[in-house]
């Protein structure tokens, strides 16, 4: 994840041991490898939520299928009364 190779890890270790003590740093350890892991919890959470959801919903187009708003009958016409009886 953050590309830390083995010395570096040993390092930063030795770091720790000298600013935090030999008492402080396995409780912080614990504490950091406890939050690592609730990251990686949520992050996974997240992704398989994610794929859940784009697996459920279908294909379908981005635009909507034109309706078919044309008459059917001649009493749905529009003004073909008018156009049907002609006036004097």
């Amino acid at each position: 994840m953050f590309d830390i190779g083995f010395w570096e890890m040993l390092l930063l270790m030795a770091l720790g041991l000298v600013i935090l003590g030999p008492d402080k740093l396995p409780a912080l350890a614990i504490k950091i490898g406890n939050y690592v892991g609730k990251a990686r919890s949520m992050v996974n959470t997240f992704t398989r939520q994610m794929r859940q959801e784009v697996e459920l919903k279908p294909n379908r187009p981005m635009t909507p299928e034109p309706k078919n708003n044309s008459p059917t009958s001649q009493e749905d016409l529009p003004l073909s009364d008018l156009k049907n009886n002609e006036v004097d």
